[in-house]
């Protein structure tokens, strides 16, 4: 996973196109993780994006606050708050 403009990205597939000229081109299909969503995009050599480290644990809701929602980590007790698009996403994925 990367991120790019913003956006939390996977890659579903990869194309690597040799031109002639203009040297090569990587056209990937992406998938944005929080909306779904599908598209393809070009990239160049010498592009470069910030790498994303996902990682899942185990939570349980505990209350919601304005637009916060507070989950508490089943291994370490400690509170996390998360916006509520970011809890939809991330619990009903």
């Amino acid at each position: 996973m990367f991120e790019m403009d913003g956006q939390l990205l996977s890659i579903v597939t990869v194309e690597h196109i040799k031109l002639a000229r203009a040297g090569a081109v990587i056209k990937a299909k992406l998938r944005n993780v929080i909306t779904g969503s599908i598209f393809e995009q070009s990239f160049r050599s010498g592009d470069k994006f910030k790498t994303v480290r996902i990682e899942s644990t185990e939570a349980t809701y505990q209350y919601t606050d304005g637009n916060h929602h507070y989950f508490m980590d089943s291994r370490t007790y400690d509170q996390v708050p998360g916006t509520r698009t970011c809890s939809r996403t991330c619990c009903h994925s």
